[in-house]
């Protein structure tokens, strides 16, 4: 007596395996790593589990460093990292080549608004709300900074006129 087929998933199950080969694991290390049991992807694989929680699969993407949304629903891409790297670097255009200290604070700020998207926290925020908070994160760290530089070179120019008008009086 044959078993019945179970239905699975198909695309989750096709997007599943292209990201353990693409990182190099197997459905059980990817499983342990994702929920500590082996059989989470294996289930997906044979139709035990056709629609994952959000949370099992908010952890396989976390495993498997893959974009979640892209995870869940095939849209998107695979790897979350890319997309952002390629705003980034465009974004990046704007700034002085030489203001290093403003571009890292920039790509630190885009990445944490970026994660802000993704669940648990899942805020609205879109691509181009993300872009300009960075920016503005970034604008006001280099203002601030400058002011920083501004203060520092008053008080050691107050201080340098300190020390002459000591030696003219002593």
């Amino acid at each position: 007596m044959t078993r019945p087929q179970q239905k699975t998933n198909a695309p989750l199950v096709e997007r599943l395996k292209f990201a353990l080969k693409k990182r190099g694991l197997s459905p059980r290390a990817a499983s342990m790593r994702a929920t500590g049991t082996p059989d989470t992807i294996r289930m997906i694989f044979i139709g035990q589990s056709v629609s994952p929680r959000t949370a099992t699969l908010t952890r396989l993407a976390e495993a498997l460093e893959v974009n979640f949304h892209w995870l869940a629903t095939g849209q998107g891409e695979m790897d979350e990292e890319s997309r952002q790297n390629r705003d980034i670097e465009r974004l990046l255009g704007l700034f002085d080549s030489e203001d290093d200290a403003r571009r890292a604070v920039f790509k630190a700020s885009h990445r944490v608004l970026t994660a802000l998207q993704e669940p648990p926290f899942a805020f609205d925020l879109s691509d181009n709300d993300v872009n300009s908070l960075a920016l503005t994160i970034s604008r006001n760290f280099a203002q601030h900074r400058d002011n920083q530089d501004d203060d520092i070179k008053s008080m050691s120019d107050d201080y340098v006129r300190q020390r002459e008008i000591k030696k003219l009086e002593g």
